[in-house]
């Protein structure tokens, strides 16, 4: 079904909400969108931003790529410091409605995190999955 739902979403804002996240996304053109992101728990705090490229923007599931970077600040159980994230991914965004989206992704993240009372620091690689929801509701 060809339907140009994200061909619309060229200077929109959207507010989005996952697992375990917020977010605010920009759509910078058909192709490519902006988005911040922050989680927060029981001592952690994670911001960020990603970078989309859409390769089938007229399509109602949009296929996409990109890549995040984010700062880590965590105190939890005597352990206190931050850290970064990198993570690449792939996924899709699939347009329930022009203005309402799921959207689905997957990626191998590398994270590094320091204790800054004993500078003892932790890195490694791993998989995340990441799945949430897009409200599009503004156009400049």
């Amino acid at each position: 079904m060809s339907t140009a739902y994200s061909d619309d979403l060229t200077h929109t804002i959207g507010i989005g909400s996952g697992y375990p996240y917020f977010s605010l996304k920009y759509g910078l053109s058909p192709r490519w969108s902006f988005e911040l992101r922050g989680a927060f728990g029981s001592g952690i705090s994670v911001y960020g931003a990603r970078l989309y490229h859409n390769l089938n923007p007229e399509k109602r599931t949009v296929i996409y790529f990109g890549g995040e970077v984010d700062y880590v600040g965590f105190d939890v159980d005597e352990v206190a410091g931050n850290g970064f994230i990198g993570l690449v991914f792939v996924g899709g965004e699939h347009f329930i409605t022009k203005k309402l989206t799921l959207n689905l992704d997957i990626g191998p993240v590398y994270t590094n995190l320091m204790d800054t009372d004993s500078d003892i620091s932790v890195s490694g690689m791993d998989w995340v999955v990441n799945i949430g929801v897009n409200f599009y509701f503004k156009r400049f």
